[in-house]
């Protein structure tokens, strides 16, 4: 009996939260245009090793090309876009992106903030089993005190996964803010 209610507790409880910030977080500087964000930052945030997701987020490079990126760079082309380009080492443009305000970006409570994306129920692979889930993705940008770019991105998923031939269900939920040099 007592497995029993361990494996039904087992089922109902599964998921995942995690957290990730910046040491010595900066404050937050009050945002009200796209001129504010125009200037370089270093790709590799200074509170992370994991690799350059700056640049794949806002440039949409593929990761491999991403590695070779050093900075990137924000130019307001007009009142309501901003165009993001990554270069690498010697200032060659890798990729570029433009963004506009009201379609993929918007600035709101001292944010430049990417549109959210939704990810529809699609399967999942693993060598654990298969996962089906409803996704959320929200990224956000500001600056702090010193100009530094911050980044926060939080993901969260709710659905069903088969492991080992038994239904779970599972949760899901993250955020990482992470801090980029402004040269």
């Amino acid at each position: 009996m007592h497995n029993y209610i361990f494996f039904i507790l087992l089922l109902s409880l599964s998921g995942c939260v995690s957290k990730t910030v910046p040491k010595n977080m900066s404050k937050i500087k009050e945002v009200t245009t796209l001129k504010q964000f125009e200037g370089c930052y270093i790709s590799i945030p200074d509170n992370s090793h994991d690799g350059n997701s700056l640049a794949r987020k806002l440039i949409n490079v593929t990761y491999a090309r991403s590695k070779k990126i050093y900075k990137v760079c924000f130019k307001v082309v007009s009142k309501k876009n901003i165009l993001i380009s990554g270069h690498d080492s010697k200032g060659i443009i890798l990729g570029k992106n433009e963004l506009s305000l009201g379609k993929e970006i918007q600035i709101q409570d001292n944010k430049l903030i990417l549109k959210n994306n939704f990810g529809l129920p699609l399967p999942k692979y693993s060598n654990a089993g298969v996962m089906a889930a409803f996704t959320s993705e929200k990224s956000f940008y500001t600056l702090d005190i010193h100009n530094n770019l911050i980044s926060t991105n939080s993901n969260s998923a709710v659905g069903a996964g088969l492991v080992l031939f038994f239904p779970m269900p599972l949760l899901h939920s993250s955020e990482y803010t992470y801090r980029y040099k402004r040269i």
